[in-house]
């Protein structure tokens, strides 16, 4: 009997040493469980699908960095643009007649493109 229970005593040491020697050599290979490095993993592509809520740039503003333009076509694209944008959005209609009325007080454009500018103020006013 003494030496079964010598046997048994030294296969519980030996599986106690080989649980420590797993757990030793995991943690010291990379710290973290697989699950967890799973979880982890999993988080941070949910929070890269997501785009911050306060981030959020109105299309209108994309278009008129476009009436800094020399180019009188891009120029008027962008006028034109913008005022089917305030008709059609009524949220965004004050902001876009203050960027036109802006523009009226611009010395560096031309009386076309003032005159230009001035027939669209109108259209939106009606419009609104």
């Amino acid at each position: 009997m003494i030496d079964f229970s010598k046997q048994f005593a030294v296969i519980s040491k030996l599986k106690s040493l080989v649980k420590i020697s797993r757990s030793f050599r995991r943690n010291a290979e990379s710290q973290i469980s697989e699950s967890v490095a799973k979880k982890i993993q999993k988080s941070s592509y949910e929070k890269n699908q997501h785009l911050p809520e306060d981030t959020f740039t109105p299309p209108y503003l994309e278009i008129a960095v476009q009436l800094q333009s020399e180019n009188e076509q891009i120029f008027k694209a962008a006028v034109f643009n913008l005022s089917n944008i305030a008709m059609s959005r009524k949220a965004q209609t004050p902001a876009i007649l203050s960027l036109l009325e802006k523009i009226l007080e611009d010395k560096s454009k031309t009386k076309d493109q003032l005159d230009y500018v001035r027939s669209k103020i109108l259209q939106i006013k009606q419009a609104a």
